[in-house]
């Protein structure tokens, strides 16, 4: 293998192609189908009534049908970052648990979506592909902002099931819609993956964890990276280039 040539290659890639990221603001705001953007303080939501977008505690507030909601935007609840740090647990039955009754509370005020992530995700955990599938489609129907996580999960299920190309054809979308390091260094790693388990194609496999090494900040996305060159140096000895897999361990 010509390291030099694919560390080349990988460099021109990382200057040229990486999308530009960027953070969006505001803790309250729906928006509705024409584009119209409402921002608040707080939003209620009731069946017969629609939304009230509060801009100011005192009471002020602008009405809008659900009807003609598109997307609405709130802080995360307690008890859904209470479901996060279950997950990151492994309760997965816990998450199973609670995630009903919390999708009745929040699924009108913006939660829907990623409550179905936490569903397909403690379903994954459970090595339950098919159950993990069906949530991640059903939250990717109406994912609000949440059809990156969405769509990683469902990534995710490709892989446990080992359907490898349609991995791949869903990847360079995430690429272009990634929001920070962290999920463009998912993407490049999750293709290194599909590629590592396909015939012939480690050297393929390689470049997309360089991408990870080259393009990403080390403070962004410690945990891919330190998978990427873990699994670089392990792809490059086993193709017999020990030296090419001494470089990869250099990068920081």
């Amino acid at each position: 293998m010509n390291f030099t040539r694919i560390m080349l290659w990988t460099a021109a890639f990382c200057l040229t192609t990486l999308p530009v990221f960027a953070q969006k603001a505001g803790d309250w705001y729906i928006v509705k189908k024409n584009n119209e953007r409402v921002d608040g303080v707080r939003i209620t939501y009731d069946p017969a009534a629609g939304y009230r977008v509060f801009q100011a505690e005192s009471g002020i507030s602008t009405t809008v049908r659900r009807d003609d909601v598109q997307s609405v935007v709130t802080p995360k609840p307690a008890e859904i970052a209470a479901l996060d740090k279950s997950l990151e647990a492994g309760a997965a039955d816990a998450v199973l648990a609670a995630a009903p009754g919390l999708m009745t509370k929040y699924q009108y005020l913006g939660w829907s979506a990623y409550l179905r992530y936490l569903e397909g995700m403690a379903k994954l955990t459970k090595k339950d592909g098919d159950g993990a599938m069906q949530a991640f489609k059903a939250g990717l129907e109406n994912p609000d902002q949440f059809e990156a996580q969405l769509t990683r999960g469902r990534i995710q299920v490709l892989l446990l099931q080992q359907k490898n190309q349609e991995v791949l054809s869903l990847i360079d979308k995430m690429i272009a819609d990634a929001k920070s390091d962290r999920e463009a260094a998912f993407a490049f790693n999750t293709r290194a993956r599909a590629y590592a388990a396909m015939e012939n194609r480690k050297k393929d496999a390689v470049r997309e964890y360089l991408k990870t090494l080259l393009a990403t900040k080390a403070d962004q996305a410690p945990t891919e990276r330190d998978e990427a060159r873990r699994a670089a140096v392990a792809l490059l000895k086993e193709m017999g280039d020990n030296a090419a897999a001494a470089d990869v361990e250099k990068i920081k």
